[in-house]
Formats: structure tokens, sequence, C-alpha cells
């Protein structure tokens, strides 16, 4: 643990700026209780699944267990009370990162804290040689304003929607797409790493096809919405999540069959330019699950995803339902 800051604050409290970096730093377990216990407080019920989800990463992560992955977890204490946090990482091998679980408790807002956190964090991450984006997303008008503040872009311009902050000149998501996807053909497929969320989940799910058409997740596959859920769902012997990859070693999407309700849900995201491709990655994760489950695998989509449905059909899928909103493929 490093101590970052201590000031005394307007109304006379002892504020300090708390640092832990992971996996080089052991996180207390009062830190992870702390962490773990506030995530979700902030969001509607609807998001108490994906947030459970998080809870496993930031427990995963800030034990050391996460190989590939270096955490910076920012924390304000007030008075001895955690009062803010933020947080951002980055896969070690790709440098694509993530930043986010930004909050404030309710009784210490208006105090300038996240500026107090955010100040040391961009430090930090200018100085993290192995580190070379950070993509994260948000709705909320106040939040954008202050990620703006400290460097981040809208990627799509616009007030809110996903953001990007780069460490080299000239860096974009976009500059860095067409860098490293020039040439998506697959070249291997593996079993899903912890590091690669932050490409799959932030940079593919934030490039302009994925985003804005590409991403959707429909009927029971809405439970598994993304690498990182499908991924611990897999580690607890729930199904299988395989990533392809290119000539360069640049993850190019994932496909996840993952048990839910006595059968299995089949879903994939990748970049646009490697749907050629698709087919294989889903044959083989399809051939994964059935040699572990004896049960049905499905893929559900809705008539109009046409894109998604030609990479299914293709993969040897067949129509096992239809509804006037809903399309079931078996495979």
């Amino acid at each position: 643990m490093a101590v970052l800051a201590e000031k005394k604050l307007a109304d006379g409290r002892h504020l300090r700026i708390l640092r832990f970096i992971s996996p080089q730093e052991t996180v207390p377990e009062n830190v992870i209780r702390y962490l773990i216990g506030s995530i979700g407080f902030d969001s509607y019920n609807k998001y108490i699944i994906p947030q459970a989800y998080w809870r496993s990463f930031y427990r995963e992560s800030f034990e050391g267990k996460l190989t590939g992955i270096t955490s910076y977890l920012y924390l304000a204490e007030v008075n001895g009370v955690f009062a803010a946090r933020l947080w951002f990482a980055y896969a070690d091998h790709s440098g694509f990162g993530n930043f986010g679980n930004v909050y404030t408790e309710s009784d210490f807002r208006r105090l300038g804290l996240m500026n107090e956190l955010m100040k040391p964090c961009m430090q930090d991450f200018e100085s993290a040689d192995n580190a070379r984006i950070l993509c994260c997303a948000s709705g909320n008008l106040f939040a954008v304003q202050s990620y703006l503040k400290h460097d981040f872009r809208l990627t799509y311009g616009g007030e809110t929607g996903p953001l990007e902050r780069t460490r080299r000149p000239g860096d974009t998501l976009f500059s860095i797409e067409n860098e490293l996807f020039q040439d998506p053909r697959l070249a291997a497929i593996r079993d899903g790493r912890p590091d690669d969320q932050f490409v799959t989940d932030k940079f593919i799910a934030h490039t302009e096809p994925v985003w804005f058409r590409l991403h959707s997740r429909r009927g029971p596959s809405e439970y598994v919405p993304n690498f990182q859920t499908a991924r611990l769902e897999a580690s607890l012997g729930n199904g299988t999540v395989q990533t392809a990859c290119n000539a360069a070693g640049t993850v190019t999407g994932y496909a996840s069959a993952i048990v839910r309700g006595g059968s299995g849900i089949l879903d994939f995201t990748a970049h646009e330019r490697s749907f050629p491709d698709v087919p294989e990655l889903l044959k083989a994760t399809a051939e994964i699950f059935h040699a572990r489950f004896d049960m049905d695998l499905f893929f559900y989509a809705f008539p109009g995803d046409t894109e998604k449905i030609q990479a299914i059909r293709s993969a040897g899928a067949e129509l096992a339902g239809k509804t006037q909103k809903m399309e079931i493929w078996s495979l």
C-alpha cells in the first residue's frame, strides 16, 4: 500500500489517498470487502448479476490470482472511513485496459475526492510502460465531463458513451484497431484467459460495428452478456470460453458455451473483420462443450441479426425454433 497524499479538507476532516497495485502488493481483506461490498449500490436491481461477477473479478485480482493482469486501486479515506474509489487495470501482454469502478459514497460527495483520485491514477497510467489504452463507457453526463478533464476522449463524440485514453501520441482506438487488425485471419483458437477481457469486453466491444450493431445478446444469452461473465462461469466448470487469435497473437473475438437452465447457451463477440472465421470458432467451442456436457446447445437471435445468424448457420447450426421475435438455433 502507498499513501499518495494526506491533507485536511475544508471542514477539518483528514483525507488520505491510498493506492494498491496487484499482484505486486497484498491488498488487505478489509479493503477487498469494502470494494466488493460497495459495488452495485449505485445501480438498479437488474444489474445485480453483472455486479456479482465484478465482485468475483476484484477478489481474484486483489488476491493475486489473475495472471497477466496488473490492477491499480485508489481509495479516498476520510477520518479512517473509505469514502471514494476508482480503478484501472490492463493486460500485461497487449496493453489493453479498462478504467472504472468510479464511485463516491453518498456521505462524502461534493468534497472534490474524485479529482484527488484521478490525478495520481492518470499519472500512474502514463508511467505504466506496458499499458497502451484504457477504455470505459458511461451514460452519466457528470461523470463523462469529469473524465474529459483528465484527457479521456469520447470515441464517437456526443455527450456520453464509450471513452478512451491513450499513452502514445497519435494513438486512438481507431488507429490501434487499424494497426492490430490489418490481418484478422484466424491463426489459433485457445482457452480464454482472464486478461482477454480487456480486448474483448472493452476494445473490440467499442469498435464501431460491434458497439452499434454486433454485440447483441438475445433471450437467455442476456444472462451471459460478456467475456468476463462467461470466463468466470467456465472457471466454475459451467462451460467453456474459446478465444480466436490472429497471426500476431491479437485476440480477434471469443465464443462461449455456458450451462444455464438445463441447456447450453452459445454466443460470441468478434471484430467485424474476423467474421469469416467465426464459424470455425463456434464449431470448436461447441465441440468442447459437447465433449463435457450431455445436453443441447442453443444460440438465440432476433430475425434482424442477419450477420450473427449467417455465422451460426455457417457453423452448421440448425433452426430449432422460431417466433415472430426470436430464432433459436441448435449446434
